[in-house]
C-alpha cells in the first residue's frame, strides 16, 4: 500500500512538472504572438481592411493569454523577466491607444457607442479604472464655466444665496445626465462611481473660489452668508 501511495504521489508530481513545462512553452509562444500582433497594430496603414477595434482586440486577447501564463509561472525562475516583458507590451499598447482615447474624450458630445470599444480594451488590460478617471477629468467643463462666470463684481453686488441654489440645481441635473452617459459607456454597475468621480473633478478647483465668495457674502446683509446657510 505504501508503495502505491508513493507511486501515486510521484505520478502527481510528474504531472505537475509536465503541466508547468507546457505552460512555460506556452508562455514563449504567447509572447511571440502578442509581440507580432502588437507590431502589426502599431504599423497598420490607412489601407488596412480590418477595423482598428478588431485589430486592437486581437492584441488585447494575446496579452490576456500572456497574463494567464505569467500568473501560473510566477514561482518559477525568471518571473521578473516575464513580468517585465508583459508590462512593456501592455505599456506600448496603451500608449498606442491614447490618441484615440484623447480624441474620444475631447468630442463635445462623446457617446457611449464611441467609447465602448475603448472601454472593452481597457478592461481587458486591467486599466478600466484609469480610463474612468480620465473620462471623469475630461467632463466638468460646463459646470466650471458657469461657476467662474460669476465675477468678483457679481459677488460684491449680487445676492449669493439664490445664485448658489441655481448653480447646485444645475449641477445636480448635470450629474444625473453624467450618470446616464457613464452607464451607456461603462455599464450601469460603474455609472454611480463615474458620476461621483465627475462630481469630485468638478468641485475640486472651486474650493478656493467658494471660500472667497463666502467671505464676500459675510459682509452682506440679505442674501449674504446667513441666507446661504438657511437655504442649504
Amino acid at each position: 500500500v505504501r508503495t502505491l501511495d508513493e507511486l501515486d504521489r510521484l505520478k502527481t508530481h510528474l504531472e505537475a512538472v509536465g503541466a508547468t513545462l507546457r505552460e512555460a512553452a506556452s508562455w514563449q509562444a504567447a509572447a511571440r504572438r502578442a509581440a507580432a500582433s502588437l507590431d502589426a497594430f502599431l504599423n497598420r496603414g490607412a489601407e488596412a481592411r480590418e477595423p482598428w477595434d478588431a485589430a486592437a482586440g486581437d492584441v488585447a486577447a494575446q496579452l490576456a493569454t500572456m497574463g494567464d501564463s505569467e500568473r501560473i509561472l510566477r514561482k518559477l525562475p525568471d518571473a521578473d523577466d516575464r513580468r517585465s516583458t508583459l508590462d512593456s507590451l501592455r505599456d506600448d499598447f496603451e500608449h498606442a491607444l491614447r490618441p484615440r482615447v484623447a480624441a474620444a474624450l475631447a468630442a463635445p458630445d462623446v457617446s457611449g457607442e464611441a467609447l465602448r470599444p475603448l472601454v472593452a480594451l481597457y478592461e481587458r488590460l486591467g486599466l478600466g479604472e484609469a480610463l474612468r478617471r480620465d473620462y471623469a477629468a475630461a467632463r466638468p467643463g460646463a459646470a466650471r464655466k458657469r461657476w467662474f462666470a460669476r465675477t468678483a463684481a457679481d459677488d460684491a453686488g449680487l445676492d449669493l444665496a439664490p445664485w448658489l441654489a441655481a448653480f447646485l440645481d444645475d449641477l445636480l441635473r448635470d450629474l444625473e445626465a453624467e450618470k446616464a452617459a457613464a452607464g451607456a459607456a461603462f455599464g450601469e454597475a460603474h455609472a454611480p462611481g463615474v458620476a461621483a468621480l465627475v462630481a469630485a473633478e468638478t468641485l475640486k478647483p472651486l474650493a478656493e473660489s467658494f471660500s472667497g465668495k463666502l467671505d464676500a457674502a459675510a459682509d452682506r446683509g440679505p442674501g449674504g452668508l446667513e441666507d446661504c446657510a438657511a437655504a442649504h
